[in-house]
């Protein structure tokens, strides 16, 4: 760490971070064998993606999406929808997520925040 020194004459200790940052070990999470079962689960259902349409705010919604199906996107994302509402506001939730048939039928994300987990579950 390097040191500084304040108006006042305290000493002060910087954090200096260098270039050298450190990968974290991800075999930390699972066992190997967990790893590789994780990772062919995505590949077998996702498979050979190419076009993923990203959410943006108030532009996600089924229209835009259709529109972008149309143009060749393999994979859509739902606009974020917040649990706390879908659980607990009739409105909200009829209007925040609507699809079509033709939809349901490809891949679909569908996204949702909150702080609580129980609320997330529900939703």
């Amino acid at each position: 760490m390097a040191e500084s020194n304040c108006s006042n004459a305290e000493k002060v200790e910087l954090l200096h971070v260098g270039k050298n940052i450190p990968e974290p070990d991800l075999n930390y999470l699972c066992d190997p064998s967990m790893l590789e079962a994780k990772k062919s689960y995505w590949k077998e259902r996702i498979g050979n993606i190419k076009k993923v349409v990203a959410p943006m705010v108030d532009q996600s919604e089924l229209a835009f999406r259709q529109f972008m199906r149309n143009h060749g996107a393999d994979l859509c994302f739902s606009p974020m929808i917040h649990a706390h509402l879908f659980t607990n506001d009739a409105t909200y939730r009829k209007f925040s997520l609507s699809t079509c048939k033709a939809e349901q039928e490809k891949l679909f994300i569908v996204q949702f925040c909150g702080n609580d987990p129980l609320t997330l579950l529900t939703a």
